[in-house]
Parts: C-alpha cells; structure tokens; sequence
C-alpha cells in the first residue's frame, strides 16, 4: 500500500517517515541524498492542531516532488502553540524548541525525531506565547505576561527552576526575541501596549514602552489588541513592527517617538500575522480571512497583495536573506512565494490545519518558473481603492448598456407601452 499522491505517510519513525510528493514512495531521507535522489535545496517547519510536526524539503527545481517528514504523533493535548529553532550548538536548525497545551516545553531533534522535555507540564498556567532559545539561555513567555528566564551551561537536559522571572505585561499575546540583538524581547497584547526589554538587566525595567494613536476628532481612544509582532532586519532592535486584531499595521522607532510612526489598515479584517523582508523595505501581513499583504515599511502604503491563500493566515515568515516568504494556516497548505513579483514557488498539501511555520536558511530554490500548476501564478499588484471602485461603476455601466441593448433587440415593450397600445386597439 503507498499513500495517495500529494499527501504525507500515516505514521512515522525513529527517523521521520518520508513520502516524496507524487511520487507514491517511502524512502530515507540521508539514503536518497547520498545516491543522488533527491538533493534538499530548501526546508521549512511547520506545526499543525494535532500535534505533528512536519519538516518539507523542497528540490531546485520547480517540477521536483517535495518531501514531507512527519514527527511526533496526534495529540491536540500536546499540540505545539510556539515554537523556535534551537540555536545552540553548531547545527542551528537541527532542533526546534516546543511550547506545548499543557505548559511544558519539548526538544524535538529533527534528525532523529528524538524528543526531550526540558520543563515539565504545567510550568506555565496560561498559553505559551512565545520562547526563543540558545546556547546560553531559554526564554519563555505566557498568556498572563510572565517572562521566565533559564541559563543553559550546556547539554540538552532537563531545567529546573527559572534563574529569572517577571511580569513583563498583561494579557500577553505574543513574545519575540530581536534576530540581530538576541538580549532584546518585544511583547504586547490585549490592552496592553508595546513593550521592548533587555534580558540583561531586568530590574531597570523596559527601554521602550509604545503609546496609543493619538484620539479621534471626538476624543475617542483607539482600542488597543497586538496580535503579532517583528523586529525590523538591520536596525539593532530599534524599529519594530505590529498587527493588531483591528486591521491596523504599525511601525514603532525607539529613537524617534513612543507613538507608532504611522498605523495603515492593511486590508479589511483582523491583521493575524507579520514580518519584515530582510531588506527592510517592505512588511507582510496576513489576516484572518484569507488577506496577504505587501506594505511599505516607510509609509504604510499597501503596495500589492498575494494570490492563492484559501483561508486565515496563521503565520508568516521571511527568509533571512533571499527574496523568499513562506506562509501558512487554515487552507492547509504551506506556501513559498517570491516577494518582489509575488508568484507562488511552492505550495504543498499538509492535510491538517496548520498554526505555525518556520523557514530554514540554507539553501536556494530555482526562481525561474512558478510553482508547476500554475494556480497562484499571480504577479500582478493590488489595485489601489480608488481604482477598484472604478472597475466597479465601468463594470455597472457596461451591465446596464448590455442589458438595454439586449431589451431593444428583443422587441420587448415595458408595462406603461403595452397598457397604451391595448387602450389605441380599443
């Protein structure tokens, strides 16, 4: 028996069970290497409602079947709702770092598919928000806005009590650690503004705290729900990026202002999720209905929107240094597209509902051609509103001449006409 085409084997193994998309085989992922099978050009990580972890390796070429690996085994108890590469070590994407359902915290070894509890369940009462790890510490984050800190002399054993912990904010929905200045967390929430911390020093409290927009012409305060938040690349943690859960983007500048430095509506439903292209030019957004957005990081302007995505975005991601951004969510497929012109590379189907996805850093893919179906083959920009509302009225004004010219040539006569000819007959 092999499984359906276009989808991922059933079960898993010591070291990952894989299917090659299309192709209708198992086979070993280090033996196809080495013959010269299948050579993996670029990986992701993504994590799904019930639990798996699936890691899709992706070919040079367009045209070649991706392989999925799947670790670890259904259990929505034990679902992943965070999770991080695990940075220590000199293999840095090797293993990722789990924060699970029921507050404990994994080391899932993607090689061997080796899982490791670092903390127990029930280390944090509330949901794991974010957390972010490396050779010298592990950080995590929770619902109630706790922040717990524990130092790693080395190894990938279990940990013990947190060596610091504090409350960093309120109602927390999510927590991020800054790429280029790893002592840097950002976190905010429900209610509750933008907050940016030193891990180094704790007890001097935060070097930078958000204000709201400024009130309305009636004095009305803008509701105040961060749902994602990024660091922009290049700028040492200084300049960060925002969603909120009423539509709005917003870039922040600690050197400049606590007020946001402009906060645009990215399209017309909560913003879900965030990122920043590595060049710093531009912001994508996704939202709960399906939206994915290119906004420009200066002024906020949205410069053109993705095609393709079936559902509410999830997650989003950049690659560090090439024009690549991966994404993912309800419709169930994790998506590669290029930003500059916004065609869809990749996409491959994971069957479940996807939370989360990670893009991995080596490698390249062939760029040249769309992905091999064509179906999100779209590079065109978005319209800007005014002219969508002029495609709408030419496309009333082109129905309304249809259908009087269709009236005029079938000879049909109105109510009024026929009442008058009936009277002239009488």
């Amino acid at each position: 028996h092999t499984p359906r085409e276009g989808s991922e084997t059933d079960t898993g193994t010591a070291g990952g069970e894989v299917n090659r998309r299309g192709a209708g085989i198992r086979f070993d992922p280090a033996f196809s290497k080495r013959k010269g099978w299948f050579v993996v050009e670029m990986k992701v990580v993504v994590t799904d409602e019930t639990g798996l972890v699936k890691r899709v390796e992706f070919g040079h070429a367009a045209e070649t079947p991706a392989a999925v690996v799947k670790h670890r085994t259904q259990d929505r108890a034990l679902a992943p709702v965070a999770i991080a590469f695990d940075r220590a070590g000199e293999a840095v994407e090797r293993c990722v770092i789990l924060g699970l359902t029921d507050g404990s915290i994994e080391l899932l070894d993607l090689e061997t598919s080796a899982r490791t509890e670092l903390l127990p369940a029930g280390t944090f009462a509330e949901p794991i928000v974010g957390l972010d790890g490396n050779d010298e510490r592990l950080v995590v984050a929770d619902a109630s806005g706790t922040v717990k800190l524990w130092r790693r002399a080395g190894g990938a054993g279990a940990l013990g009590e947190p060596d610091v912990s504090f409350n960093a904010s309120s109602h927390a929905t999510k927590m991020v650690v800054c790429p280029d200045n790893d002592s840097l967390l950002a976190i905010g929430g429900k209610d509750c503004e933008l907050r940016v911390w030193n891990m180094t020093d704790f007890a001097g409290g935060h070097v930078f705290k958000s204000k709201n927009v400024k009130p309305d012409k009636l004095y009305l305060h803008a509701p105040k729900h961060i749902t994602d938040i990024a660091f922009v690349p290049g700028t040492d943690g200084t300049q960060v990026v925002v969603g909120t859960a009423y539509k709005q983007v917003r870039r922040y500048d600690s050197k400049v202002q606590s007020r946001p430095m402009f906060s645009a509506d990215a399209g017309e439903h909560a913003v879900s999720c965030v990122c920043v292209t590595p060049d710093g030019a531009h912001i994508v957004a996704g939202d709960v209905a399906g939206g994915l957005f290119l906004l420009n990081l200066q002024t906020g302007e949205r410069v053109a929107k993705f095609k393709g995505v079936a559902g509410g975005c999830r997650s989003v991601v950049c690659h560090a240094t090439l024009d690549l951004m991966a994404c993912c969510g309800l419709d169930r497929h994790v998506k590669i597209y290029s930003v500059s012109n916004r065609l869809c590379r990749r996409k491959v189907y994971l069957k479940q509902r996807l939370n989360v996805v990670l893009f991995g850093q080596d490698g390249d893919l062939d760029t040249a051609q769309p992905a091999p179906d064509g179906e999100l083959g779209d590079g065109q920009a978005a319209a800007t509103p005014e002219e969508e509302e002029d495609a709408v009225w030419e496309e009333l004004e082109a129905s309304a001449a249809t259908k009087k010219h269709k009236s005029k040539s079938d000879g049909s006569a109105g109510p009024k006409r026929r009442r008058k000819e009936k009277q002239v007959k009488e």
